[in-house]
């Protein structure tokens, strides 16, 4: 992400604050795609690039496999225009927004941002592309309603603050659903009274807790709020009605959900960079909240050369909130694992690949050197903190302290280092699954004409 610039103030002079919902709304609806800068567009490319491919590798985990044959009714899926990722058939448009979106976030090793707080790519685009694929509509197309649609589940999320997410609320499956339904109704051409509506649909609908991290169920958070989102602009779309005030109303979406409406910071976001340029890839198959811990261990081994046998004790500092998120003890899944900050933190220092999907399984929680150096973490809270850093004070058995931090709170400005990472990232994960297409798939996102048709791409999906 480059430099911020100065927020645009000027919706918040000519807006009154009451009328948050439908200002939001007539600036999506408003857009022109030719507005948005060439670096976001890459950005979108490198979230449909990176959601492609952890389509690919939770395909078949159990949740989502459970999933699909509920759908089915024990029967193949009904027939649609939509891709199942990874699985070489389509499906009625909702069925693949709710499949897409669950598989892509069954690893949780999709990309992340602190705007919501959550995972915007897995809550918009399956149901961008369910709706694109029905339409019949192109790559750029796709591109323009992703930013579009992360950008509105962006300024909602600085709307509720994180007060929100505090409560005990998942922004996907929440917020997310949001920039799902703002995603398809400009992919539609919704005014601004059928996207208003199609907000307060959605709010009618959208769920999920914090409470759920480390089950099946969180993962559904994403697809239901993709789901939501598509059906409630659909609807919206037939003329169905809804307040279209329903951000700020009372009993509306702050009110109810706990937020502490900040509509002014909503705004300011408006006319600015491109909130999907502060998108946040990940390089380990865990809870974000459990990143920063990972870096500071590595760099503990591959820096400073400490062994896991040469510690006593760890003192791992970490935002307040991640006690709440992903601190889950003595984790005995795979899944658990993936919210545990001590267990992430003894795979790094240990030599287990993080960033490998196999690497988080039961057998790993059993092993006894990971589990001897997950006891000796120490998670100490810092209530002053709360995006993605971690500070490891790590006590020798010889007495030595050595310290390590890091910070994985900042978007990547080298928009070509990060390209060609989840390249690689892409190939591991789908290779396996669709083979040689990998490089296809991969050369089509990246570098494809915005005229080329969805359908193309996702055809080897």
């Amino acid at each position: 992400m480059s430099e911020q610039t100065a927020p645009d103030t000027r919706a918040v002079e000519t807006v009154d604050a009451s009328g948050l919902t439908l200002a939001i709304a007539n600036w999506s609806a408003g857009r022109s795609d030719g507005d948005i800068e060439p670096e976001a567009l890459m950005f979108a490319r490198h979230c449909l690039l990176d959601f492609l491919g952890v389509g690919f590798a939770g395909a078949d985990e159990d949740g989502v496999a459970m999933l699909r044959t509920e759908l089915a009714g024990g029967d193949a899926l009904a027939a649609g225009p939509s891709t199942v990722v990874g699985r070489q058939g389509q499906a009625r448009p909702l069925d693949a927004a709710l499949i897409n979106g669950t598989a892509a976030h069954a690893l949780d090793f999709d990309d992340v941002h602190f705007d919501i707080p959550g995972h915007p790519t897995v809550a918009v685009l399956p149901a961008v592309l369910a709706a694109a694929e029905q339409d019949g509509a192109t790559l750029g197309q796709v591109l323009a309603a992703l930013v579009t649609g992360v950008e509105v589940a962006c300024a909602v999320g600085r709307f509720m603050t994180h007060t929100h997410y505090r409560q005990g609320w998942h922004g996907t499956g929440t917020v997310g659903a949001l920039g799902a339904a703002a995603g398809v109704a400009r992919l539609r051409g919704l005014d601004a009274d059928a996207t208003a509506r199609a907000l307060g649909l959605t709010i009618s609908q959208c769920g999920g807790l914090k409470s759920m991290f480390g089950t099946m169920c969180k993962p559904m958070h994403a697809g239901r709020a993709a789901y939501n989102g598509l059906l409630s602009a659909a609807l919206a779309a037939r003329g169905f009605t809804a307040r279209t005030d329903m951000l700020e109303c009372d009993q509306g979406f702050a009110a109810a959900f706990a937020g502490t409406p900040n509509p002014a910071a909503a705004l300011n976001g408006l006319g600015g960079d491109s909130a999907i340029r502060g998108v946040l890839f990940k390089y380990h198959a865990a809870c974000y909240g459990t990143h920063a811990c990972i870096d500071a261990m590595l760099k503990a081994r591959n820096e400073l050369g400490l062994q896991a046998e040469q510690v006593e004790r760890i003192d791992l500092t970490v935002p307040e909130e991640n006690l709440r998120i992903c601190d889950i003890k003595q984790p005995s899944t795979g899944l658990e694992a993936k919210f545990s900050m001590t267990m992430t933190s003894a795979m790094a220092l240990s030599g287990v690949a993080t960033g490998d999907v196999d690497s988080y399984s039961e057998a790993t929680c059993r092993r006894a050197d990971v589990v001897s150096i997950r006891e000796r973490v120490n998670v100490v809270p810092d209530p002053a903190q709360f995006k993605a850093v971690a500070t490891a004070s790590i006590h020798m058995l010889d007495g030595v302290v050595h310290r390590t931090e890091a910070n994985v709170g900042i978007a990547e400005t080298d928009l070509d280092h990060q390209q060609r990472r989840l390249t690689e990232k892409f190939s591991l994960l789908a290779a396996p699954v669709i083979g040689d297409a990998a490089e296809i798939v991969s050369a089509e996102v990246l570098e494809g004409d915005a005229g080329l048709p969805i359908a193309t791409v996702m055809a080897r999906c």
